[in-house]
Formats: C-alpha cells, sequence, structure tokens
C-alpha cells in the first residue's frame, strides 16, 4: 500500500490537529469538570447541558 504526498499530508495535518485539540481541551475541560463535581451552584445544570452538548448532538 503506497500513499501519494497528498496522502500523507492530509494524514499529517489530522495528527497535527487531534493533537492540538487534545491539549487544548484537556487544559480547557480538566478545570470545567472539576468546578462541576465541587460546585453547588445554580449555573451546575446549565454548564453540564452546554459541555453534554456535543455529545447529544
Amino acid at each position: 500500500m503506497h500513499l501519494s504526498d497528498s496522502d500523507l499530508s492530509a494524514i499529517w495535518l489530522t495528527l497535527k490537529l487531534a493533537t492540538l485539540v487534545t491539549l487544548i481541551l484537556l487544559v480547557v475541560a480538566t478545570p470545567i469538570a472539576l468546578w462541576l463535581s465541587r460546585s453547588q451552584s445554580r449555573f451546575t445544570g446549565v454548564v453540564s447541558a452546554v459541555v453534554a452538548l456535543p455529545l447529544v448532538l
């Protein structure tokens, strides 16, 4: 199986983007998850719904 240069370029771009998004979400989502687990705020339901929205869609 031989991949063309454009195929390898697409794979490389996908890997770079996946790594970048994973790191960004790790930094953003961890504090949100910690806050959701420890907070008694009235906004936890709204924040939880917004966080879960991509899973529903």
